[in-house]
């Protein structure tokens, strides 16, 4: 009869889909591009977020200072000090010092924070990579019974 298929000839056909099959399971489930760009997209989010936060209070910070050195020239002026010799400019220059290191301070934060972002976001496509490594393994490790199985051995 020639219509009728042996086994040896089902076996490398079924093997060929199982295995396309498990290989789009597994490219799927291990990860994705749109995935991937989700969570690049949710890592930029949030750095984007930290560092609107971080110009907002950096603004904050050198409003507050032009207003500190608004009213201590105002102070300095009434009690008949200058402003721009001796003391007085001690005090001033003081004010927008410490304003700097606030601001270099909050910028070192920033970055750290940032850090730990870009950190998670390559440790997680990291474990997502590794996870599909294991997956597509664990499918060549099991070829061999299953073909045992389907060959009757």
């Amino acid at each position: 009869m020639a219509g009728i298929i042996s086994l040896e000839q089902i076996v490398p056909m079924v093997l060929s889909e199982g295995i396309n099959l498990l290989g789009s399971a597994v490219s799927s489930r291990g990860g994705s591009s749109s995935a991937q760009q989700g969570l690049e997209a949710e890592r930029q989010a949030s750095v984007d977020r930290i560092r609107r936060a971080e110009d907002i209070e950096r603004r904050n910070r050198r409003d507050k200072l032009r207003r500190a050195l608004a009213t201590s020239r105002a102070r300095l002026g009434s009690q008949g000090v200058g402003s721009s010799r001796g003391s007085g400019e001690a005090v001033l220059l003081g004010l927008i010092e410490e304003t700097d290191e606030d601001d270099k301070d909050s910028a070192e934060l920033a970055r750290g924070d940032i850090n730990d972002i870009n950190r998670r976001f390559r440790r997680n496509l990291l474990q997502a990579a590794e996870a599909k490594s294991r997956d597509r393994f664990d499918i060549l490790r099991r070829l061999p019974s299953v073909l045992n199985q389907l060959t009757g051995r």
